[in-house]
């Protein structure tokens, strides 16, 4: 990607990258539970977690910023993991959903997830142009993405969504029969 986007000269920053991308997994988790939180009236909580997500983040960095840009980095994985784990322990209190229900729903996608990184990741090291390799890339991941749902965890959204685009292509396809006569 960052090869194909900004140039060879840009490779250093691959790792750096790589490590802030598994940092930020769990920040679309954090947003709904922070939405969660607060539409249930609890703004209290945001503000408590906002105070030891900052907390959390200082510390580590200002500990690691001797050790060099890497570790600090991998500060920033664990501190997430922290705050996620704080955000579904809150979301557990101002609903009748336990953090056991909430992280057995997550963890089936997390699995698809980090099984789709592996193809994905082995295909960077093909001997071939990055683009070549980015587009072969993106189109195993949604292969994969849609075999996952079509096969192992069909689930209703999934469905409407997969719905619409085949309704979508139908009125394509039809649009264009309709040119060629």
């Amino acid at each position: 990607f960052i090869l194909v986007l900004v140039g060879k000269e840009w490779a250093g920053s691959i790792l750096y990258l790589r490590i802030l991308s598994l940092s930020a997994i769990a920040v679309p988790i954090q947003i709904c539970c922070g939405n969660i939180i607060n539409a249930n009236g609890r703004s209290d909580y945001t503000l408590r977690l906002e105070t030891y997500r900052t907390l959390l983040t200082i510390i580590p960095i200002a500990v690691c910023i001797f050790f060099g840009i890497v570790p600090m980095l991998y500060s920033l994985i664990f501190t997430s993991a922290i705050t996620l784990s704080l955000n579904i322990y809150y979301v557990g209190k101002v609903m009748d959903y336990s953090p056991i229900s909430q992280v057995k729903d997550i963890l089936p996608f997390l699995f698809f997830a980090i099984l789709m990184c592996i193809p994905v990741f082995l295909l960077s090291n093909l001997p071939l142009s990055s683009l070549f390799v980015l587009v072969i890339q993106l189109i195993s991941g949604v292969v994969l993405t849609i075999l996952f749902y079509e096969f192992f965890y069909r689930c209703e959204e999934y469905v409407d969504i997969r719905d619409e685009i085949v309704a979508i292509l139908r009125k394509i396809k039809g649009t264009n029969v309709l040119r060629k006569s």
